[in-house]
């Protein structure tokens, strides 16, 4: 185990683990800078340190093999070449506009981004450019002109088959779910009511099914073609929810806790399996590496803690 410091002090909202040994974490709250900061868990040493924007990030989220590092600001996405002596920003989507967020499947084909003001799309690994703008990727939902909805928490399973994303603002009833099956062109709409803010969703790596963590509920489990609920995790004590991962690979989930903790759930018959408490106080991510050997968990104070995944 070890514990990464960043400075300065600030929620790690924002967190992922690449291949190499690569943690990259940052603050998403809004007002606060958007200065990401990557650490080799080897050494705890920072690798680099940008600052994206005098604004909020939105996202980052490190390539599989620990190569990119891809960060959304308010109006674009930069990328970082972590090989390179001195990273600097590389051409982002030519396409995004405003209030995005984006995701890269575990096995690195497939990226998904939602532009809040656009829709969701997504591009292969062949249209990935480190030397000029990005094409238009393919959209799978787009926004209808004038009205006030945006796109937000994109999602997807390990070979980006399944892809989904949260709508929000003016749906009738609250918030909507959109499940997409990239080989068949279907998809399903999940309601959420609009009390019960949708925080982040994830697929389990066949796509089969979509956990759903929100602002008041247990995290609840959608079948992805159907779209309903076939499970929920039931938390002892109910201590409220405040990240969550899904091990590519078994599907082995970790939900991070305001008490601290990190708990272990069957993937199977989502029961909890063990927990792990550092003492680091209230924790608000939690992520899997590419190949489900490393944890990684944010705390409210700027401290990253890093452990082998032994289950």
């Amino acid at each position: 185990m070890r514990v990464l410091q960043s400075e300065p002090r600030r929620s790690l909202d924002l967190l992922s683990v690449g291949g190499g040994g690569r943690v990259a974490a940052a603050c998403g709250t809004i007002g606060i800078p958007g200065q990401v900061e990557v650490w080799e868990v080897m050494t705890g040493e920072v690798r680099h340190r940008p600052l994206v924007s005098a604004r909020e990030a939105r996202a980052l989220a490190l390539t599989p093999d620990g190569r990119y590092l891809f960060v959304v600001e308010t109006t674009k996405v930069v990328m970082f070449d972590m090989d390179a002596v001195d990273p600097s920003h590389l051409p982002g989507p030519a396409t995004v506009r405003d209030h995005s967020q984006l995701t890269i499947s575990t096995d690195g084909t497939r990226l998904a981004i939602t532009d809040g003001l656009y829709g969701l799309m997504h591009f292969s690994a062949g249209t990935v450019q480190t030397d000029a703008p990005w094409p238009i990727g393919e959209v799978l939902s787009i926004r209808e002109e004038g009205s006030m909805i945006w796109f937000k928490h994109p999602a997807m399973n390990s070979d980006g088959t399944r892809i989904a994303a949260v709508q929000s603002g003016q749906v009738p009833g609250g918030e909507l779910i959109e499940i997409h099956d990239t080989t068949t062109g279907a998809s399903v709409r999940v309601a959420e009511n609009a009390k019960n803010s949708v925080r982040q969703i994830a697929f389990t790596p066949d796509g089969s099914n979509l956990f759903v963590r929100t602002v008041r509920s247990p995290v609840l489990v959608h079948d992805a073609t159907t779209g309903e609920v076939v499970g929920r995790l039931d938390h002892p004590g109910r201590v409220p929810v405040t990240g969550m991962a899904i091990r590519p690979g078994d599907g082995l989930i970790a939900t991070c806790h305001e008490d601290g903790t990190v708990w272990y759930w069957n993937p199977h018959g989502l029961q909890p399996v063990s927990a792990l408490d550092w003492k680091l106080g209230k924790l608000v991510s939690v992520a899997f590496s590419p190949d489900g050997s490393i944890g990684a968990a944010g705390t409210e104070d700027g401290q990253v803690v890093v452990w082998d995944v032994d289950l």
